[in-house]
């Protein structure tokens, strides 16, 4: 039988991810909470929320854990394509003679947007070098985005001379995979940055 999770409990975790990560969960997200946290409660042992929150509070690996079980990651390969058509077709012939271009994707769960500018501004700068600061609050999602490694059907919305210079198919045991080629991943630097404190230099 599941743990219940009372309003009282619900108040303290969605303070907890308030002053974490600066985001602020309706009433309609307690179901939410209480499903993504049950599984902790069951790893630790323990019978109520109540007993789980003190240990969060304690705990910063803990916390960690229950920040990246919290946050909500929605992000797929060329999301807003507009936006990175203008990136290409009107900033970067404007930093044309820029020595050196410096992105930062401040939210970039797991990695497809930092690898879709990757993608853009490889295609739209030639030889000109470019480096991307990828970060999010998540560690969890920034072991995915590291690797770099998708399931086929994300592919679906890169475009195909995108999949073809920059994307490779895996076959074998890693059959029905892709992984973003190594030159690329390199442009890229992931990093946990938490937005809701006070950013690194």
């Amino acid at each position: 039988m599941l743990p219940v999770l009372f309003d009282k409990e619900f108040k303290g975790f969605r303070q907890l991810i308030f002053d974490e990560a600066g985001i602020h969960m309706s009433d309609a997200k307690k179901p939410l909470v209480s499903g993504r946290l049950a599984k902790r409660l069951a790893q630790h042992g323990l019978d109520t929320f109540s007993d789980y929150y003190k240990v969060v509070s304690r705990d910063a690996k803990e916390r960690q854990m229950a920040v990246d079980l919290l946050t909500t990651n929605e992000t797929f390969f060329f999301r807003e394509p507009k936006h990175f058509e203008y990136l290409a077709n009107t900033i970067v012939p404007e930093m044309a003679t820029s020595s050196n271009l410096r992105v930062w994707c401040g939210a970039c769960s797991t990695g497809e947007e930092p690898y879709t500018l990757a993608m853009t501004l490889a295609q739209a700068m030639g030889n000109l070098r470019f480096d991307i600061l990828a970060s999010d609050i998540s560690t969890r999602v920034l072991a995915t985005a590291e690797k770099g490694l998708y399931p086929v059907e994300d592919a679906q919305d890169i475009p195909k001379l995108f999949r073809t210079q920059y994307c490779l198919k895996g076959i074998g045991s890693q059959e029905g995979w892709f992984l973003v080629d190594h030159p690329l991943r390199n442009r890229i630097q992931f990093e946990q940055i938490n937005l809701n404190t006070t950013l690194p230099e």
